[in-house]
């Protein structure tokens, strides 16, 4: 999907309408709760995949409705009768639909399901509860009128539903379930803005993991469960207001708002410390890894190639001196490597 050119105001409504998850552990050290029953993704596809799967599937719970919607009008048009039996018209099966993918909708849009299937079971509530008699004797407007309102409602969240997925897969990344690389250049480039605004200092981290996966050769749905564990461990052991994007590969970009590289150097170090020590039921096998990570100052003028390439000097900095080093680039850009 191509994700289209955001405003800032666009992309202030995005991120106001996909609340991060509240705010845990400031030590970082918890893991944070999987979005699936049992806390392995083994059993279960992850939310990427299941979104993918929601959308395909999307048309054909839509059009179930819709056809037997639009049967029903037709038999109040030509024939003003109560109706037929449930058999002479198409069966309504977007219930089933929404039961299949009510999990996925639920972990990204809480009580979304239960509102969806409320308006769509009144809308065949007031179907089947109307009065024969009135429908002979009415006028064809005003039979319509019985379930217009519930009608025109239940397409309207539906809509909305649609969208709201199609901005998340449009700039979230499906195995991780963090923002994707199409969000790098919009998030940086609205915090540049606050940072001219405001006058305050902001920093940004690239993690490299990458290295250490490899060379374990994993399978690739492990590998996927791996990083899955580290994106959400990362979204939940940062603050709400910071930004964790997958980067390239086994690389994570953190961005850190009104935090000086000083401040961050911390909360860095025990984001390393965190992904290293993570406790991954899912994976059966013990496995080791390292994280190296390159921060930086992120500046205001400099534009966003500039200061990602600061940051990815950084990295290539904290490679070269050895894997789970941690290099700092500040605002003169001298290398500092903290122990």
């Amino acid at each position: 999907m191509i994700n289209p050119r955001l405003s800032e105001e666009e992309l202030k409504a995005l991120l106001q309408g996909l609340p991060r998850e509240v705010e845990v552990d400031p030590a970082g050290l918890k893991r944070s709760p999987s979005l699936f029953p049992g806390g392995s993704l083994s059993a279960h596809h992850p939310l990427g995949i299941g979104l993918f799967n929601l959308m395909r599937d999307f048309r054909t719970g839509k059009s179930s409705h819709s056809q037997w919607n639009k049967e029903i009008y037709r038999i109040i048009l030509t024939s003003r009768k109560s109706g037929k039996s449930a058999e002479n018209h198409p069966v309504c099966t977007f219930n089933e639909w929404l039961s299949q993918h009510g999990e996925v909708i639920e972990a990204l849009f809480p009580s979304c399901v239960s509102d969806l299937l409320r308006l769509h079971e009144k809308v065949h509530e007031v179907i089947d509860k109307r009065d024969p008699s009135q429908c002979r004797g009415a006028a064809k407007w005003e039979v319509l009128d019985i379930f217009y309102d519930e009608s025109v409602l239940f397409y309207d969240m539906l809509e909305d539903l649609e969208r709201k997925i199609s901005v998340y897969m449009a700039n979230h990344d499906p195995v991780t379930q963090v923002y994707g690389q199409e969000m790098v250049i919009p998030l940086l480039e609205m915090e540049q803005n606050r940072i001219q605004r405001a006058g305050h200092t902001s920093s940004l981290a690239i993690m490299a993991i990458g290295s250490v996966l490899e060379r374990q050769n994993r399978m690739e749905e492990e590998r996927n469960i791996l990083l899955n564990e580290m994106g959400q461990y990362l979204v939940h052991a940062t603050r709400p207001y910071d930004f964790i994007l997958r980067f390239d590969g086994e690389e994570f970009l953190c961005v850190f708002p009104e935090t000086n590289v000083l401040t961050a150097l911390p909360l860095v170090r025990r984001l390393c410390e965190g992904l290293e020590n993570l406790d991954i039921d899912a994976v059966k096998e013990s496995f080791r890894v390292h994280v190296t990570a390159g921060l930086s100052w992120l500046s205001p003028t400099d534009g966003v190639a500039r200061n990602i390439k600061r940051a990815d000097k950084a990295l290539e900095l904290a490679i070269r001196r050895g894997e789970g080093s941690l290099c700092v680039l500040g605002e003169d850009e001298s290398p500092s490597y903290p122990v």
